[in-house]
């Protein structure tokens, strides 16, 4: 009787545990698999109870009968564990093709095993074993063998697990980690029922002992599922439909805590933001400064409801800039802020169509007044030289046309270098600013001038080669034009950008704004394009170009949001000048 009080008892503590964890993990059902969970446990609870009932059955037929059930339900643990295997870490692998046949097996096995007194087919005649414990023993069949197919397709899912803990990222290594440990448990379990360590097991064949053994050993896992629930929010978060949602995702994806430390990110997220892997729990302003606006107050608790993130941010690779825009979405509950999901989406290609549009409306407005008033100023003059040629018989009248043809020509010529120059550039690379300075003083006509390249200027701009030695050329051409032959230059840099300036007399400040429109010139023989030029190549690089006063009195341009190559591969403004 003491082996009867001790095996009752058992299962019933145990039947108490499965019902209650069952019933707490359905008030917090939160997805496909947490009900697949809520059943397995219903179901590990009734077939207790009915090996409760089968233990003190008063006859032996009627303790047969107890055992067939719970053998039946006994076969639909492990299926159900896998079912919630792939629904937990591959819910697109849940198929209904996989659900078919899974169902399928278990109503045949299942139609078998409770007609099994009719036809024998499962196992052999029960005996009744009244010791250490009432038990029913029996022999399984060929047919009954297939029982154990559950058992491999149990494991199916345990290997499904173990793969997406290798390769899922933090926030569900440990949810999946507490899953795999009990999930393990009828293979560390089941080879000692294996060995006759426990009384009433293998050695008297299949019994409802056995049955017993496993399902009061299984109350362990049931309480390690529960904890897991409550530790690791195992229904509630990134697990379910992590791999479409979440990992697949081409954005880069980061989720912060409400103290704005990242707890999570995808892999397009270690791509993009190299910094973070590996650092989970670590501020953000450590990790991805540029991910908060400027001057954020809230860098320090972030409980702002979202705000003091940046919009955008550009990142660097091989080819080139990548501009990101940065949507953050604030995670919240009653309490409040809980944390934010951060997604950066590129946005390269789009915002260079915009500039793309933007600069040809530009050019084309510009284009438009060049024809119809500076163009036409000349042309009247030549034409009405041709007519007073003509009338008069002279030649000096066609001197003054040929030089209005001439004037005309260079306005083309300067035209078609603008259009060229500033169509927007799709590709820029790392280029010396100092080296492209030099080599477009080379081709400048400035036999009497003097060039002099800071030594701050020795650094690399992201920018087209070609299109910076335009720049630098009509700089060197436009100071020589207005400050004289014997003018000296200077490059230098300035946070953020770089300069041009000359020790000419310089521009009044009410006209500096005016010298980088179209056709502005304070000469006669300037067609007023060189400074727009120039202007329109800065803009089709995305720089802001100013002009100022030098600091020797003179005239100086200075060229802003310029972006700098540093050493490690990374961009920042460029130095700041001496």
């Amino acid at each position: 009787m003491e082996g009867t009080y001790w095996f009752v008892g058992s299962l019933l503590v145990a039947s108490l545990v499965f019902f209650g964890v069952g019933r707490w993990l359905h008030t917090r059902e939160a997805g496909r698999g947490s009900r697949l969970v809520v059943y397995n446990h219903v179901v590990q609870g009734v077939d207790t109870l009915l090996l409760v009932g089968g233990t003190l059955a008063p006859t032996a037929a009627v303790a047969e009968g107890f055992f067939l059930l719970a053998a039946f339900l006994f076969l639909l643990i492990p299926l159900t564990w896998f079912l919630f295997s792939l629904a937990y870490a591959y819910p697109e692998r849940l198929t209904r093709r996989v659900k078919l046949a899974v169902g399928g097996y278990a109503v045949l096995m299942g139609a078998v095993i409770l007609t099994n007194p009719l036809h024998r087919g499962y196992s052999s005649e029960a005996r009744y074993v009244a010791e250490p414990f009432p038990h029913v023993v029996s022999e399984l069949t060929a047919l009954g063998a297939l029982s154990y197919v559950s058992y491999v397709v149990f494991l199916a899912g345990v290997v499904a697990l173990i793969y997406r803990l290798v390769t899922t990222l933090r926030a569900s290594r440990g949810q999946l980690g507490a899953l795999l440990v009990g999930l393990l448990f009828p293979v560390v379990y089941v080879p000692i029922i294996a060995l006759g360590v426990l009384p009433a097991t293998v050695q008297d064949g299949a019994s409802s002992a056995t049955l017993g053994y496993m399902l009061i050993g299984s109350t362990w896992p049931s309480a390690l599922v529960a904890w897991a629930v409550y530790r690791y929010q195992l229904f509630d978060v990134v697990p379910l439909a992590r791999e479409s949602i979440f990992e697949d995702r081409e954005e880069p994806v980061l989720v912060l805590d409400a103290d704005r430390r990242v707890i999570d990110y995808n892999r397009a997220a270690v791509e993009t933001f190299p910094a973070v892997e590996g650092h989970t729990g670590t501020p953000l302003r450590t990790l991805v400064p540029d991910l908060l606006a400027t001057g954020d107050g809230g860098g320090e608790t972030g409980r702002d409801g979202g705000k003091g993130f940046a919009d955008s941010v550009t990142r660097y690779t091989d080819s080139g800039p990548r501009e990101y825009a940065v949507r953050v979405s604030t995670l919240s509950t009653d309490e409040g802020v809980q944390g934010y999901a951060l997604v950066a989406q590129d946005v390269t290609e789009r915002e260079q169509y915009v500039r793309d549009l933007e600069q040809q409306t530009a050019q084309l407005e510009r284009f438009a007044s060049t024809l119809s008033h500076d163009l036409r100023n000349p042309l009247n003059v030549a034409q009405g030289r041709v007519q007073m040629a003509i009338e008069r018989g002279t030649t000096e009248d066609l001197e003054t046309a040929v030089a209005a043809h001439e004037r005309i020509q260079a306005m083309i010529e300067d035209l078609l270098t603008l259009a060229r120059e500033g169509e927007t550039i799709d590709e820029m690379e790392p280029v010396s600013l100092a080296d492209v300075a030099r080599k477009a003083w080379e081709t400048t006509d400035t036999p009497a001038a003097t060039l002099r390249v800071g030594d701050d200027a020795d650094v690399a701009v992201y920018a087209d080669a070609g299109r910076l030695r335009t720049v630098f050329e009509n700089l060197f051409r436009n100071a020589v034009e207005h400050a004289g032959e014997m003018v000296s230059v200077s490059v230098g840099t300035v946070p953020g950008g770089f300069f041009v300036e000359d020790d000419g007399p310089g521009v009044p400040p009410e006209e500096r704004e005016e010298i980088f429109e179209f056709g502005h010139t304070t000469t006669q023989e300037g067609t007023g394009l060189g400074l727009a030029i120039v202007d329109s190549i800065a803009n089709a690089h995305g720089w802001s170009v100013s002009a100022t006063a030098g600091s020797d009195g003179g005239f100086r341009v200075v060229f802003e949001s310029v972006d700098v190559a540093t050493a490690d591969g990374t961009t920042g403004g460029a130095a700041t000048a001496p």
